[in-house]
Formats: structure tokens, C-alpha cells, sequence
């Protein structure tokens, strides 16, 4: 029997999934037309493997009509039939997983019916979904919904006199929800320009932010004492800190916001703040006043502390982990980043979990000054994008030159820049970033090999290049490495001495 549709689901299932789709399947409530209960008898013998070679229909069909003549289009309906009645039975688990979700459609059916004490007690039992008071991922919508339904009651019930203040509440979530949607947006955008080079002809988002007077919304809501005020402002600078990047004072501001009042956001919400926050550190890193680099080891240290750095659960994903690895390490935090590397490459996706793990040991030789290592490893890692292939042409430059082998590294810097050139999944931005690192490595590498010290025209010479390659250094921020580069510059200074 060939894998189908039915097979893929019924894979899915649980024991205990298994046992209600049963139930589900024999109720005569949720039958539609065909019986699928004997089917689905004889299906769940092969549960949980479902293995298509030991499946033919024409088994199944013989232990379902025993004495019958095989009618393969019986069958497919047969087999069709319970597909759907899966997809309902999933259906209904999701419908069942959602209480807030139940007592919404409960409330709208019994105002619509007329029932209006049963109604009504329902509508306050949606407080107790809001008694813990952490602004949950879904809290802003589930207040609209609260307040929609309170107010469809009063409609109905004549009573438009109870509906002014509930009215009032309703639009402040609503565009606190607004905000934090805008918000999302542009971060969203932000992120596959950066990563994929994902480009629009328009960006209606960014310009609608960028014409709102936020700052003074934000201002009232302070002065008024609004019990969200806190969450506006966070909201604000969120979106001031990708609007205007180079004003530092948004970034600052919104970390001040997130360590005094964290604590009044769920877990998930306080994951989705933190990661713009890191993100922009990123982007910063080169800046050292204030040092970006720090802040960011500071903010994955806390967010690996509360359990703010797995999505889905207890997994890491492949971009945060190298962040994390490489931003500790440029830092010299050897010890945790060793730690690291131990407790969290298990938590990585299984499919590239060894690839990245050979990655993370690469850049830790490296540092342990272990180049031939580190070369070994880097030769294990496998390329699931572009960005595995940058990180691996970075640090393969950077140990063939700690190697001294500069006829091999300037050979490997131009087909590096020709990888740059082509690839047009990198944004230009990045593309400037490690191509500025190639040509100065190319410059640093090639300056001052010859024995200049006996000439002062030579020495001179030298020098000049290395005071023009500093300032350069100083006043580039888009410059991948730069904290290495500065490093590896001092130390050709210093030896020429």
C-alpha cells in the first residue's frame, strides 16, 4: 500500500489520540455517511509505524468483508472517508484545546438565543483568564474579545448606557494590539532583508510608523497614569530603535523598560522582546561606547538563565546559538563558552545538531590558538544555508592567516569575494560587512612581509599604512571581525618595533 494522506496523520497520533479517534469514529454524532470504524480496526494493528510495505488495501478490505469479492473503489472511499473524519477529529482536539475560544462561541450563541442570565454568567468567567495579570502573546486580542462580547450583550439586552466605558477599554487594547502588530511587522521585515535579502517595491508599514507621532503618545500615557503606560513605551521604542538604529538612547531606554518591568510579561512575550534587543546589539557590535558586544552577552546569559532562548520548546535554533557562541568568544569568555557548547548543541535540531556542533568546536580551537583543529573541524560542517558557509570562509581566513600561510589565505580571500559577489541571498549590507573584513585581511596580510626594518624609507612606509589601516579601523562600523582585526593589527605593529 502506497503512503497517503491518511497514513501521514494516523503517524502523528498518540496512544491515547489513538484510543479517542476511536470513540470519535463510532459515535453516531460525528458519522458522516460511511462506517470507518473497521478500517480504522484493522489500521491501528500497524500504529505507530504504519509501515507501507506490510499494508495492501486488498488485506484490509478481505478483513473488513470477509468472503467478498475485492472492489477497489470501495476502498479508496473507505480510505477517503476517514481521512476526513481525522481531519475533523483534529478538528476537534484544537477546538478543545482552546477554553477562552469555547466560552467566546458559548457567550455569542447564548446572546444570540436570548438567554441572558446564562449569558451573562459566562462573560464573567472570561476574568479568570486575565487573574495572573502577565500580558501573555494572546492577552491584547482576548481583552478585544472580552470586551466585544460584554458589548453584543448589552446590545442585545437594551442596556447601550453600560457599554461607554467598555467601549473606551475595547479601543485602548485595540491599538495597543496595533502597535504591537506594527511592531512585529517591521521587526519581520527587518529580519528577512537582513538574513535572506528579502526586498519590497513598497513597505506601507515602515512609513505609517515612521509618520506617527509615538513620543507623544507615549508622553500622555505617562502624565494620565494609564495602566499601560509601561507597554506603550516599550512598544515605542521598539519601533524608534528600527526606525532611527544610530540613536542609541531608544535601545537604552527600552532595556531599562524590560529590567524593571519584565516580570509583568509571560514567558513567550518576554522571548519575543528580548530577541530585537539582542538583534540590534548585532547590529551595534562594533560600537563601544556603549559596548554593544557586553550588553549582548549579558542579555543571552539572562535569557539562557530563564529559559527565554528555545523555540519551539527545550530547542535552540541554529542563528541564536552561533550568536550566542561567537558574540562570548570574541569577549574571551572561553569558560562560558565551553559551557555552552556542552549543555546547549544537544538542543540544536537533530538534522544539523553534529554540523553545528563541529562549528561551535571550530571557533573554540581557534581561540585556544588550536588552527590545525579548528581546520579539521571546519572540514565536518555541513552548508544548510548561506550563513553556515559565511561563518565557515570567516573563520577559515582568519586561521590561515594565524597560520602564516599567505599565499594560501590571499588565493582563498579572492574566491571569497566572487562568493560575496554571486550570492544573491546575501543584503548588501552584509555582503559590505565581510567583504570589507576580506579586503582588509587581504591589505593586513600583505603589508610589511618584506624585511623593512633595516630601511627607514621602509619603516616609514610601514607605518604610514598601519596608522591609515587603524583609523580606518576606528571609524568602520560595518566590518565583520573588527575586534580580531584590531587585534591582529597591534600585534604586526608591535613586532616591526
Amino acid at each position: 500500500m502506497k503512503e497517503n494522506k491518511l497514513i501521514y496523520l494516523l503517524r502523528t497520533f498518540s496512544a491515547e489520540e489513538m484510543k479517542r479517534f476511536e470513540k470519535f469514529t463510532m459515535s453516531p454524532y460525528h458519522r458522516q455517511g460511511k462506517n470507518c470504524a473497521p478500517l480504522l480496526g484493522e489500521l491501528k494493528k500497524f500504529h505507530p509505524g504504519y509501515d507501507a510495505g506490510c499494508i495492501s488495501y486488498e488485506a484490509l478490505y478481505n478483513a473488513i468483508y470477509p468472503g467478498k469479492k475485492y472492489n477497489k473503489q470501495v476502498m479508496w472511499n473507505l480510505v477517503s472517508a476517514l481521512e476526513s473524519s481525522a481531519l475533523r477529529f483534529l478538528e476537534h482536539e484544537a477546538f478543545g484545546k482552546s477554553e477562552f475560544q469555547k466560552r467566546e462561541l458559548l457567550a455569542s450563541e447564548l446572546i444570540s438565543r436570548n438567554l441572558a442570565r446564562q449569558a451573562q454568567k459566562t462573560l464573567h468567567g472570561f476574568d479568570e483568564f486575565f487573574q495572573s495579570e502577565k500580558i501573555g502573546f494572546e492577552y491584547l486580542k482576548q481583552r478585544i474579545v472580552q470586551r466585544d462580547a460584554w458589548i453584543n450583550f448589552y446590545q442585545a439586552e437594551n442596556k447601550h448606557h453600560l457599554m461607554a466605558g467598555i467601549q473606551g477599554e475595547n479601543m485602548e487594547y485595540r491599538i495597543l494590539d496595533f502597535l504591537k502588530t506594527l511592531k512585529a511587522s517591521l521587526e519581520d521585515q527587518q529580519f528577512f532583508s537582513e538574513m535572506y535579502n528579502v526586498k519590497s517595491d513598497t513597505n506601507i508599514a515602515f512609513e505609517f510608523a515612521k509618520n506617527l507621532d509615538l513620543s507623544a503618545v507615549a508622553d500622555y500615557c505617562r502624565k494620565r497614569k494609564f495602566k499601560y503606560h509601561f507597554y506603550i513605551s516599550i512598544l515605542y521604542r521598539s519601533i524608534m530603535m528600527i526606525l532611527k538604529p544610530h540613536e542609541d538612547v531608544h535601545f537604552l531606554e527600552l532595556r531599562r523598560l524590560f529590567e524593571k518591568h519584565h516580570n509583568r510579561f509571560d514567558r513567550r512575550e518576554k522571548r519575543n522582546m528580548i530577541i530585537p534587543m539582542v538583534n540590534y546589539c548585532v547590529m551595534r557590535r562594533n560600537v563601544t561606547s556603549p559596548d554593544y558586544r557586553r550588553i549582548a552577552f549579558e542579555l543571552n546569559d539572562f535569557r539562557l538563565r530563564e529559559g527565554l532562548a528555545f523555540y519551539p520548546e527545550n530547542r535552540i535554533p541554529k542563528q541564536l546559538y552561533t550568536q550566542m557562541l561567537v558574540n562570548a568568544l570574541t569577549l574571551k569568555e572561553i569558560k562560558w563558552a565551553e559551557s555552552f557548547i556542552k549543555d546547549y548543541s544537544d538542543k540544536l535540531h537533530p538534522g544539523i545538531m553534529n554540523s553545528m556542533r563541529s562549528l561551535a568546536q571550530a571557533y573554540l580551537e581557534f581561540e585556544k590558538r588550536k588552527f590545525g583543529e579548528a581546520l579539521v573541524l571546519l572540514n565536518n560542517v555541513e552548508f544548510a544555508d548561506v550563513r553556515d558557509k559565511l561563518h565557515v570562509r570567516l573563520l577559515t581566513a582568519k586561521t590561515y592567516y594565524e597560520l602564516g600561510e599567505t599565499e594560501t589565505l590571499l588565493s582563498y580571500i579572492d574566491s571569497s569575494k566572487h562568493f560575496l559577489l554571486n550570492s544573491a541571498s546575501i543584503n548588501e549590507s552584509r555582503k559590505r560587512s565581510y567583504n570589507n573584513f576580506f579586503i582588509y585581511l587581504s591589505k593586513l596580510a600583505s603589508t610589511g612581509n618584506e624585511p623593512f626594518i633595516r630601511s627607514g624609507k621602509s619603516r616609514k612606509k610601514f607605518s604610514s599604512a598601519i596608522s591609515e589601516m587603524k583609523n580606518y579601523l576606528d571609524k568602520e562600523e560595518q566590518i565583520e571581525s573588527k575586534i580580531w582585526l584590531q587585534r591582529k593589527t597591534e600585534e604586526k605593529e608591535n613586532k616591526a618595533q
